[in-house]
């Protein structure tokens, strides 16, 4: 398997901390990877503008949108 390194600053860092978590995985690379998997997925739903739309639906209709810019 392929090695990459690279060096993350502070924020990157607490991210990849928090993300370990909430993925329930112990590694930098399996928070990539699961974040990978997401983005690909979000990907194949975005709009003509290339913008990701993240909706959180409930019973009522939609509670919250958030809008992912293609430049985030």
């Amino acid at each position: 398997m392929a090695q990459t390194s690279f060096d993350i600053d502070e924020k990157t860092a607490s991210a990849l901390n928090s993300l370990k978590e909430t993925y329930g995985v112990s590694s930098n690379a399996a928070v990539l990877r699961r974040a990978l998997a997401i983005a690909l997925a979000a990907s194949q739903y975005a709009d003509d503008d290339h913008n990701i739309h993240l909706l959180n639906a409930t019973d009522e209709g939609i509670k919250r949108e958030v809008i992912l810019p293609q430049r985030y």
